[in-house]
C-alpha cells in the first residue's frame, strides 16, 4: 500500500511542471497566457512567434502574470513558450478569416410570461398525476 501511494505521488509530481498555453482574441488583439499545470503563471518566460515554416518573427517575454499581448495577425503562425528548466510548449494559431455573423433573438416579456405559465402548468399537471396514481 505504501508503494502505491509513493508511486502516485511521484506520478503527480511529473505533471506539476507541465506548461500550458491559452490564446484568446479581443478587440483585434491576441492575448497569450502561459501557465503551469499547478495554476502558477509562467512569469518572464521566453515567447517566440514564428511562421509555419519556423522562421522567427518576434521574440519576447511574458509579463508578471504570464501573459503576452500582441496585435491580431493576418496569417497563421506558431507560438512557443519556454520556461526555466527546459519546460516548453508550442502551439499553432490559425487565423479564422471568415467572420461568422449571428443574429440574437431577444426574449420579449410575452415570451418569458408564456414560458413561466407553461412551466407552472407542467408542474401542476405532474402533481395532479401523482395524486391520481397514489389513490
Amino acid at each position: 500500500m505504501k508503494s502505491i501511494i509513493f508511486l502516485l505521488l511521484i506520478i503527480n509530481s511529473l505533471f506539476a511542471h507541465k506548461l500550458n498555453i491559452f490564446i484568446s482574441e479581443e478587440n483585434n488583439k491576441l492575448f497569450i497566457s502561459s501557465y503551469f499545470a499547478s495554476g502558477a503563471s509562467c512569469r518572464n518566460c521566453k515567447i517566440e512567434i514564428s511562421t509555419l515554416e519556423n522562421k522567427l518573427i518576434k521574440e519576447s517575454k511574458t509579463d508578471e502574470n504570464g501573459e503576452y499581448i500582441m496585435p491580431r495577425p493576418e496569417e497563421s503562425f506558431l507560438i512557443k513558450v519556454e520556461a526555466i528548466g527546459g519546460h516548453a510548449v508550442q502551439t499553432k494559431y490559425e487565423v479564422n478569416k471568415k467572420v461568422k455573423e449571428t443574429t440574437v433573438k431577444r426574449n420579449t416579456i410575452t415570451d418569458n410570461l408564456l414560458q413561466s405559465l407553461l412551466a407552472i402548468l407542467l408542474i401542476a399537471g405532474i402533481f395532479i398525476f401523482l395524486k391520481k396514481v397514489k389513490k
